[in-house]
């Protein structure tokens, strides 16, 4: 009887340690990536890294964020408070990004203002040119090589 008591409580343990096992195993999935042969050249610099490589599923090509916003510049932050990666949303707004411009280096805050006003100038000022008016009466005469 002793021995009957231990098998149906070794049971139940086993029973449920699998049945509460169950959710926690359906929630992980297995995803079979190869790596991306191809060069991935980004302004102008080929990407390569051995430690963090390019991948490929299912024809979608995934590149790891960090080394992407290194060699773009791109600012990315994840927000604690909403659970999220922003990659240079407006909730990253106060961070400044500098980029190389004919030999200066400009915040991207300044280059947008001046690329804005120039628009604004060009669209909001037409230049007209009047035709001169030129006097009908027989008493003009225009003097030229001829004359």
């Amino acid at each position: 009887m002793r021995k009957g008591i231990i098998g149906l409580v070794a049971g139940l343990f086993i029973g449920l340690s699998f049945s509460l096992a169950g959710p926690a195993y359906s929630a992980v999935k297995q995803y079979i990536l190869t790596e991306f042969t191809q060069p991935v050249v980004v302004n102008g610099v080929q990407y390569k890294d051995k430690e963090n490589p390019i991948l490929s599923y299912k024809g979608s090509t995934y590149i790891p964020l960090a080394k992407i916003g290194e060699l773009t510049g791109v600012e990315y932050r994840y927000n604690k408070d909403k659970k999220q990666v922003e990659i240079g949303s407006k909730t990253t707004s106060n961070v400044k990004i500098y980029v190389p411009d004919n030999g200066r280096v400009r915040d991207s805050d300044a280059i947008l203002a001046e690329e804005e006003a120039i628009r604004n100038f060009t669209e909001n000022n037409k230049i007209e040119i009047e035709k001169p008016e030129v006097p009908e009466d027989s008493s003009f005469k225009a003097k030229g090589l001829l004359d």
